[in-house]
């Protein structure tokens, strides 16, 4: 596969290192780790009853004490509202602690008659995209692995924010990332994840499911004028052209006049793999990227962790610097890598054209053929350890 350099006019984007990110990591506490009462477990497993509010926040309780031995720069919490005895504190409403709580997409997990796992979650506070924050990362990420009591399955996802402070991000930043990440970008990041996070329910394509493309015929408030040489640069010559179908869905892209019209034309809720509802909620002005799995015990999934995020910002960082010259330049090299005959080397022509770095490129096209591996194998009757993201 040949190798390929970041082109010369910027080495960077500046806002990379002025962008914060947040990340929730999903998964499972045994509740042995918090010694539940006999009666209450064959009361349990005899009836598929609720677990009580309590046993989650023992099981948080517990997970504060692993993270709590970590040395973290902030201070952990447990949340107030797992057991709704008062409101949120305010480290926990502004992000500025770690804190364990639960997650509604994490139904407690019964196996036959043995005891149950309960979901929770931890979440980090607002950090800066730098060195820093990613020795934290892999600290947390690593003794959540390693703790005999945790555990993760298909259900369990990786999400990552991307914030630029109280102010989040203007209408252009959000169409230029919905734009490259719509014609391609998506698709060839792909290859990175695993089956279990594709189509997955809690992270939908944004490139096959964003409300302009899925619901064609739907009426959608956009008060502005399409830009003409943003929406021009989007169709570049001589490379793989675009759809019909897609080409509208983005001039409708191109009509918002504000991140609200701009977020009801590509998601409603937020199950997509990259939504923009936190931008217009006013809580934590973010981008979230839902798709990558959370199972840190498969293979290359803690240091994934340390990659993943920066990729995330490195996507976001390129909407707000690109002016239309840098815009016109990726959406070309987007859409030509489309044109390159396997998936890894989709993947190396795409990252190289964000401006990844060399050793980046290496080691995330070194991942994608992992997972290729991993499934073809998979495919053929193999065993791959949980290649494919069952119960650990």
């Amino acid at each position: 596969m040949s190798s390929s350099s970041q082109p010369p006019a910027l080495r960077d984007y500046p806002s990379l290192t002025d962008l914060t990110v947040g990340i929730e990591f999903e998964f499972y506490v045994h509740s042995n780790a918090i010694e539940m009462p006999a009666e209450e477990v064959t009361d349990l497993t005899a009836r598929s009853a609720t677990v009580p509010a309590q046993r989650f926040a023992q099981a948080a309780t517990f997970v504060k004490s692993i993270l709590d031995q970590l040395n973290l720069q902030n201070q952990v919490e447990v949340s107030n509202m797992i057991e709704a005895q008062a409101g949120r504190t305010m480290n926990e409403t502004r992000y500025q602690t770690w804190i364990v709580t639960t997650d509604s997409a994490l139904t407690p997990v019964l196996q036959g008659n043995t005891l149950p796992w309960l979901g929770l979650e931890v979440k980090t506070p607002i950090m800066y995209n730098r060195s820093a924050t990613y020795r934290q990362l892999d600290r947390v990420g690593k003794a959540l692995r390693d703790s005999a009591y945790t555990g993760f399955n298909d259900e369990c996802g990786l999400h990552v924010h991307v914030g630029n402070g109280d102010q989040g991000f203007s209408v252009l930043t959000c169409q230029k990332l919905f734009c490259v990440l719509f014609l391609g970008g998506e698709w060839m990041l792909d290859v990175l994840f695993r089956p279990a996070r594709h189509n997955n329910r809690n992270c939908l394509p944004m490139a096959e499911q964003a409300r302009v493309l899925s619901s064609p015929n739907t009426h959608f408030y956009l008060s502005g004028e399409v830009p003409t040489e943003w929406f021009n640069s989007c169709f570049p010559q001589g490379v793989m052209p675009v759809d019909e179908l897609r080409q509208e869905a983005i001039r409708k892209i191109w009509r918002a006049a504000s991140v609200q019209e701009f977020y009801e034309a590509v998601n409603v809720g937020y199950r997509h793999s990259v939504t923009f509802q936190h931008l217009t909620m006013g809580i934590k002005p973010t981008i979230e990227f839902r798709k990558s799995e959370g199972n840190l015990r498969l293979e290359g999934e803690t240091e994934f962790l340390l990659v993943w995020p920066r990729i995330c910002a490195r996507l976001v960082a390129f909407a707000v610097d690109a002016d239309l010259d840098e815009f016109r330049r990726v959406i070309a090299g987007t859409r030509a890598a489309l044109s390159a005959p396997t998936a890894p080397e989709r993947l190396q022509q795409f990252l190289f054209t964000i401006r990844c770095t060399d050793y980046t490129v290496q080691w995330l096209v070194y991942r994608a053929n992992l997972l290729e591996r991993e499934n073809v194998q998979a495919m053929n009757g193999g065993a791959m350890g949980n290649a494919t993201g069952q119960w650990q």
